[in-house]
């Protein structure tokens, strides 16, 4: 481990050289700070989503809808954090609102 600001932090692992908007699967995890369980709770084994867990749910889910060149594959919401498989296919990217386009 190496320090940041003579704190100990984790390494990055991301791919150094690989850039992240380029077509491929990606795993996805998302952790709240202090892994506070604002997600849900799990009762009798079964996990219980919050409202905000809800929206986490709901958000992922519409990613496709949103972006016609992205879709997902398995994921899960766990009350302090969320794992999910994004697949971005060769497709242009077109986002008007944001002007942004990889047509010619």
């Amino acid at each position: 481990m190496s320090k940041y600001q003579d704190r100990y932090r984790v390494e990055s692992a991301r791919r150094p050289g690989w850039d992240y908007r380029w077509p491929g699967m990606y795993f996805v995890t998302i952790v709240t700070a202090a892994r506070t369980p604002w997600f849900g709770s799990v009762r009798d084994g079964v996990v219980e989503l919050s409202a905000q867990g809800t929206i986490v749910a709901e958000c992922w889910a519409a990613i496709p809808s949103l972006r016609a060149n992205v879709t997902i594959d398995a994921w899960v919401v766990m009350p302090d954090h969320f794992h999910g498989i994004v697949i971005i296919h060769d497709d242009p990217v077109e986002t008007p609102q944001w002007g942004v386009s990889t047509l010619a």
